[in-house]
């Protein structure tokens, strides 16, 4: 049985330059909808109802939805959620997509924090060198544990050299 897994924190490119760090774009999430121009692909799983402790409204939305904009740690505002509880279980296959963006050099790293309830699950991120918003659009970057099972956010981070001066999602 899959465990919940809550994706969420700030997503951030950003540039590094040797002396200083520009911020090429921030998304907080601090917003009752998905930002403008973000896409989700939704595997059509049925969220269990054990999950996030009997809170029907969440479940609705994500059934719907498969992210949602949701305050999980109060002090530290909205972030994007996700699950991959499910009744049946089921491997979640949800999608949370950024808007097209250009990598501007071979410093610029993808970097984003999340929270895991100890599922032990992995977090894959994909990235489309075409920025395509299809998953065979999609390659992987990134496929490592989720969280720390701790109370804390954990900062992930992934180089996007290989792709300086490409438009991708």
């Amino acid at each position: 049985m899959k465990k919940s897994l809550l994706m969420c924190g700030a997503v951030l490119l950003s540039a590094l330059a040797q002396e200083s760090k520009a911020q090429l774009a921030l998304e907080n999430f601090n917003s009752s909808t998905l930002p403008a121009n973000w896409v989700t692909i939704n595997d059509g799983n049925t969220v269990h109802n054990n999950a996030f402790n009997g809170i029907v409204a969440i479940r609705t939305a994500l059934n719907a939805n498969a992210w949602v904009p949701y305050q999980v740690i109060t002090a530290l505002g909205y972030s994007m959620i996700t699950t991959s509880y499910f009744n049946p279980a089921d491997t979640a296959d949800r999608w949370l997509i950024t808007p097209a963006f250009n990598v501007p050099s071979i410093n610029s790293v993808l970097q984003w924090q999340d929270y895991d309830l100890g599922s032990g699950e992995m977090l894959e991120v994909l990235i489309s060198p075409t920025a395509g918003t299809t998953p065979s659009s999609f390659v992987p970057v990134y496929n490592k544990p989720a969280g720390n099972n701790s109370t804390t956010l954990v900062t992930h981070a992934v180089s996007l050299s290989a792709y300086s001066g490409q438009a991708f999602a």
